[in-house]
């Protein structure tokens, strides 16, 4: 398999996880059963604090369509980074059995993150021409 076809699998595939999650936090939001397992403690604390969980949602949901659609695709990568070690971390300190799941989100995030570095490597110069 060639390196782009690899990239794009992982790009679909990372995209299509964060998009069904933010439909399935927003029918949560709406009172509605999910149609994938979530961690109610995890849904229930960022519920709680007003704000947060819808602009999770609907950050996860650009994210998504931006990998998805193959357009502004290092906007998606980095759009989602805070929210892949979040979920990483959680995992690891609160939902042991699942941090198979942290671990594979972590790993396509920082595959993509290696695929894309010519559009991440000029953010982090010392100094910046202006």
């Amino acid at each position: 398999m060639s390196f782009l076809v690899s990239v794009a699998i992982v790009r679909l595939l990372l995209g299509a996880v964060f998009a069904a999650g933010a439909v399935n936090g927003f029918l949560i939001l709406a009172g509605r059963k999910p149609f994938m397992p979530v961690n109610r403690e995890a849904t229930d604390l960022l519920i709680r604090a007003g704000y947060l969980y819808p602009l999770v949602k609907i950050t996860e949901l650009a994210a998504g369509i931006l990998l998805l659609s193959g357009q502004f695709v290092p906007a998606g990568i980095a759009l989602l980074a805070p929210i892949v070690v979040n979920i990483f971390f959680m995992h690891l300190l609160h939902d042991k059995p699942l941090i198979g799941v942290g671990v594979l989100l972590v790993g396509m995030e920082l595959y993509l993150m290696l695929a894309y570095r010519d559009y991440f490597l000029p953010m982090l110069q010392l100094h910046s021409p202006l």
